[in-house]
């Protein structure tokens, strides 16, 4: 499905399962909007993912994550692109 296809294949969580698996993700990519930038060119005129509300992004993310028993017992969270999803990660207080 296309909603799969639009989460990255490389994202796979330690017990071996694709991200794409779990369905709180797929929910939060409602948020994103493909943008084409005009400021690219050549080659590399792609199509870049936005989120479309930072704060409901937020919001939906704390309300499907926050009792997670995995994400509350982990001891570090490590994050990258975007880097807004260290924002996300660092509610659960953590390093």
């Amino acid at each position: 499905p296309e909603d799969i296809r639009r989460l990255h294949s490389h994202c796979k969580f330690i017990d071996g399962a694709w991200c794409a698996s779990d369905e709180r993700l797929l929910r939060l990519n409602e948020f994103f909007e493909s943008k084409l930038l005009s400021c690219h060119t050549g080659d590399h005129k792609t199509g870049h993912h936005f989120i479309s509300d930072a704060e409901a992004y937020f919001q939906l993310f704390v309300e499907m994550f926050d009792q997670d028993a995995e994400m509350r017992a982990a001891d570090v969270f490590m994050c990258g692109e975007p880097v807004f999803f260290c924002r996300l990660l660092s509610h659960f207080g953590q390093p």
